[in-house]
Order: C-alpha cells, then sequence, then structure tokens
C-alpha cells in the first residue's frame, strides 16, 4: 500500500502546484495596479496659444457634435431609439466625458486668463454637449417633435457661436 500513499501525494502536490498556476495566470490585477495612466499635460494659455488652442477644441467640439447627429439622425432613421440611447450610453459618453475632463482641466488652471478671453464660451458649449446629448434622446424617446424642434435650433446657433470663435 505504499504506491497508494505515494500516489495521493503526488496528487496532493500537483493539485496545489495546477491550482497555484491557474491562480497566478488569471491575477491580471496585480499587473493592471502597476499601470499608470500618462498623465495629459495641461496648456497655460496666453495670447500667444489661445488661437491655436481655441481651434482645436472647436474641432473637439464638432467632431463630438457630429458623431452625436449622426447616431441619432441614424436611430431616427431606423425607426429605433434605443439604437440611439445605447450608442449615446456606451459610446460617445464615454469618449465625450475624456475630452470634457481634460477641457475643464485647461479651463480651471486657466481661469484668470479665460475669464476675459473671447474663447471662454467655447468651453460652455463643450460643457453643454452632455445636455444635447440627453435633450435628442428624451425628445426620440417621448416622440417630442417640439422638443427635438427647439433643440435642433439650439444646436444651431451653438454651432454658429463655435464658427464665429475661430473666424
Amino acid at each position: 500500500m505504499p504506491n497508494n500513499n505515494y500516489l495521493a501525494m503526488f496528487k496532493h502536490i500537483f493539485l496545489m502546484l495546477f491550482l497555484g498556476v491557474v491562480l497566478v495566470a488569471c491575477d491580471k490585477g496585480s499587473e493592471d495596479s502597476n499601470l499608470v495612466e500618462a498623465e495629459v499635460l495641461v496648456p497655460t494659455l496666453s495670447d500667444a496659444n489661445i488661437k491655436a488652442f481655441t481651434i482645436k477644441m472647436a474641432a473637439d467640439y464638432k467632431e463630438n457634435l457630429n458623431s452625436l447627429m449622426a447616431g441619432f439622425q441614424s436611430a431616427k432613421k431606423e425607426g429605433n431609439e434605443y439604437q440611439f440611447v445605447n450608442f449615446r450610453n456606451h459610446t460617445w459618453t464615454p469618449a465625450y466625458i475624456k475630452q470634457k475632463d481634460y477641457y475643464q482641466k485647461v479651463f480651471e488652471n486657466n481661469a484668470s486668463y479665460l475669464a476675459q478671453s473671447p474663447s471662454k464660451p467655447l468651453f460652455d458649449k463643450f460643457e453643454s454637449l452632455i445636455y444635447v446629448g440627453i435633450t435628442l434622446k428624451n425628445a426620440l424617446l417621448d416622440k417630442d417633435d417640439v422638443k427635438l424642434k427647439a433643440q435642433l435650433a439650439v444646436i444651431e446657433n451653438d454651432k454658429n457661436i463655435v464658427n464665429n470663435m475661430v473666424q
């Protein structure tokens, strides 16, 4: 019967080693905690760089708005409001929030300069994009053409304001 003891002990050791390897291989959390997200440099705005910064921010505004409107128009055309809700919630909003957070840091770090800058309203327009998405979503879900027309008028007005800042 000594062979059975060795066999049982071998099985026990093998099982412990196997579990150890599996646990270590599946533990990606320890590696993730070592990853550090690259810190984005926040520029100090001045008369020398405000025009270039404004052009870039206006382009980001337009890109976000165009993406939101394309998702909205596609869902409206398909008659599938939940397609837009899904797009807005899971695709558009996370990407927008990353940019919004960056521009919020820029604004906070340059508040005194921006208080007297003609570019300040651009920050407000960028910030309000989240509310544009919410209103479009609600108009689509409620099938409210009055709300939709009012929001589309706001969008056109905001686009004109942004376009005038970069001319």
